[in-house]
């Protein structure tokens, strides 16, 4: 059960980081970006706050608070048992942070705009939405729609499409 827990919880927050990675790098880089350079952005400081914020938002309007909680929490405190690098508790307090902040946000989000997650475009308009609540959150200016880092064609969104049961 738990290594299953993991793995969705891993997958998501995989899926989330990568494409949020490889849309920083080709806002930063231009078109001719290279996988060293997404790889990189990928573990920053700014990658790592948006992955666990976006990853606990996501599970949050999928699955509600007591899964996204129980898997963020979980992944924290049980992924250094099989981690070659695993956090120190330091660290590990600073994530169950930003998973609390990510859930706050899924409940805001989620309540806000009743999103379903039923194409590229809601999960766009999510990540874009997450990307903003980051940065506000450090005092940062809010990207405008021209800035925006997704849009409903962005390669990878399609994996985070929650299919309907039509």
């Amino acid at each position: 059960m738990g290594y299953q827990i993991r793995s969705a919880a891993t997958f998501i927050r995989d899926d989330i980081n990568l494409v949020f990675s490889e849309a920083l790098a080709r806002e930063k880089y231009g078109d001719d970006v290279t996988q060293e350079q997404i790889d990189n952005l990928r573990f920053e400081a700014e990658g790592k706050v948006f992955r666990h914020i976006a990853s606990q938002a996501y599970l949050y309007i999928r699955y509600g608070h007591s899964i996204s909680k129980f898997t963020g929490d979980w992944y924290e405190r049980y992924s250094s048992e099989t981690s070659a690098t695993p956090n120190s508790d330091e660290k590990r307090n600073r994530d169950l942070i930003n998973n609390a902040y990510g859930r706050a946000l899924g409940l805001q989000y989620g309540y806000e705009t009743g999103t379903t997650f039923k194409d590229t475009k809601e999960v766009a308009d999510f990540l874009n939405a997450t990307v903003n609540y980051v940065r506000e959150s450090y005092g940062m200016d809010p990207l405008t729609k021209d800035q925006y880092l997704f849009n409903a064609n962005t390669p990878g969104l399609e994996r985070l499409v929650i299919p309907s049961n039509d």
